[in-house]
Formats: C-alpha cells, structure tokens, sequence
C-alpha cells in the first residue's frame, strides 16, 4: 500500500522537536531496549556493516554501539540537522567508523555488503513499505539481517 506523505513536514515537525526529543521519547527508548533484546542471538560477526534507518538522536545507535562490535555504521534520518547530536552522543566510540547518509531512504541507494539493516520506530514513515522490503530483500546479501 502507498501512502501520500509529506516528508517535509514530517522533517520539519521533528526537527522541532530536536531540544527535547531525547527527554519525551520514552517508548523509542523501551523499543530500542527490546529490539537489542531481540538481537541478544545474532552472531556478532553480523554486526560488522550496519545500516540504522532513522537514527533520529541516537538512542538506539548509542545502545547499539555500546552492546555490539559495530564496526562500520551508516546512519539515516530524514533530518540532516541529526547528524550533530549524533556525533556528540558516539563520541566514545573512536572503533567505528561513521558513516553519514541522511535523507529520504526510499530516495537513496543503500550501502553495499551491509550485515545488518536495523530501525527502531521508522518504518510508519515510509510511504511504500512493501516496495521498500522487496528491495532490501534483493539488495541485501545473502545471510543479512533486518531488524526492526
């Protein structure tokens, strides 16, 4: 099913909310408790490329970071101005390496030889799920994980 979303007012309304967005996102942090939960069994060789869709902050990133031996992550959001808080909050984490690709991930061609895609709370904000989950499925290697 397609859904007509404005993606800009989606940005804009949470760029808003950037001053206060860690403080007032209680279930994105109980879900991304639970999504590393879910994680406990992957194998930690799957952890080495991730792709996180919708960062946001950073709260699933930072646990992600903090769990698991990521070594190369790319992180997505729909806003570009995520990128500061971001850096600020994986400060610590001078082992992985950063990679930035913010903007519209239906747009965007994805990274290569990913191990692992993985989104907390961002799928309800895709105007195309289904179409979005056949191109990973064809994008992705053979063995990856999504996690979401």
């Amino acid at each position: 099913m397609v859904f007509a979303l404005n993606k800009n007012r989606i940005a804009s309304c949470f760029l808003r909310s950037l001053s206060t967005y860690d403080q007032a996102a209680e279930v994105q942090n109980l879900l991304a408790d639970r999504l590393m939960h879910l994680l406990g069994d992957v194998p930690d060789n799957m952890f080495a490329t991730v792709l996180e869709i919708g960062c946001c902050t950073g709260t699933l990133t930072e646990k992600l970071c903090a769990e698991r031996p990521v070594q190369k992550l790319h992180c997505n959001d729909l806003v570009p101005e995520f990128e500061e808080p971001l850096r600020k909050r994986l400060s610590t984490q001078q082992t992985i390496q950063f990679l930035p690709c913010f903007g519209d991930i239906e747009a965007q061609t994805l990274p290569s030889n990913l191990s692992l895609v993985i989104s907390g709370a961002t799928f309800q904000w895709l105007s195309d799920l289904p179409l979005f989950l056949q191109r990973l499925g064809r994008e992705l290697p053979q063995g990856a994980y999504l996690a979401f």
